[in-house]
């Protein structure tokens, strides 16, 4: 995908726009940038919507994630992002209003991944949507190339899982710091 993005110094400045594939090259170049985390937590059940990784994600394939992601482009707000990564890997639109800000989460992560490496500097606005019931998981239009599969986890395993480094969860969370203020929630 073809995007604008904004990179960013390690505080958070922005230092240029630049065209260019957003995943691919900061995920070489390990540049600063914005990203968007939409956790949808079910008010009735107390269970979180998560994401099964696409097999051809370039980070993390297969893996359990948040409900949706992505990155900020040069000229949106975050909220925008928000609106937008929910609605074209769920197929879920929701008003501005349903998005509560939770939090700005500083990740810095490397690892190696289809043996390339990777290097992911972001400035994530996690985002924390609340429904009242669950919406039945056939009724999610999955984008196939970022979303294998979705499935509802108890908010309280999600975090075990994440704390606990689970092989099928990806890894880049910090359940026991910054994240704690979404699983008390």
């Amino acid at each position: 995908m073809e995007a604008r993005h904004g990179g960013r110094r390690r505080r958070g400045n922005p230092t240029r726009l630049t065209p260019f594939d957003a995943h691919t090259l900061s995920g070489m170049l390990g540049d600063w940038h914005r990203a968007v985390h939409v956790w949808v937590l079910i008010r009735a059940t107390g269970e979180l919507l998560l994401q099964r990784r696409a097999p051809g994600k370039e980070s993390w394939p297969g893996r359990w994630d948040i409900s949706a992601a992505g990155h900020v482009t040069a000229g949106t707000s975050s909220l925008d992002a928000a609106q937008r990564e929910l609605e074209e890997e769920l197929g879920i639109a929701l008003p501005a209003k349903a998005f509560l800000h939770v939090f700005v989460y500083k990740q810095t992560y490397a690892n190696e991944f289809h043996g390339k490496a990777f290097v992911n500097n972001e400035f994530d606005d996690v985002y924390l949507v609340v429904l009242a019931d669950r919406i039945p998981v056939e009724s999610y239009r999955l984008q196939g190339e970022e979303v294998a599969e979705v499935r509802y986890v108890r908010h309280e395993q999600v975090r075990s899982a994440l704390l606990e480094g689970s092989e099928g969860y990806v890894d880049a969370y910090d359940a026991g710091g910054k994240y704690s203020a979404l699983f008390s929630t």
